[in-house]
């Protein structure tokens, strides 16, 4: 099943947990959505190719 919505990301801050292949894939998706969107990671560990890009911070913590 799906659910598909329209959203306007500008100017938003957006969370993503986990440092993941899955969050590594929504990171990329949002970066695309909008470049105007302030994304924050939190993850005890990041992969090594996820992506980067000055709107992105990560906070290393346990979950």
């Amino acid at each position: 099943m799906s659910y598909l919505i329209n959203l306007s990301l500008a100017h938003k801050q957006i969370v993503v947990i986990g440092g993941g292949k899955i969050a590594k894939r929504k990171v990329e998706g949002l970066l695309k959505a909008s470049e105007n969107c302030q994304i924050h990671i939190v993850a005890p560990e990041i992969r090594s190719d996820f992506p980067t890009a000055q709107n992105l911070t990560f906070a290393k913590k346990s979950l």
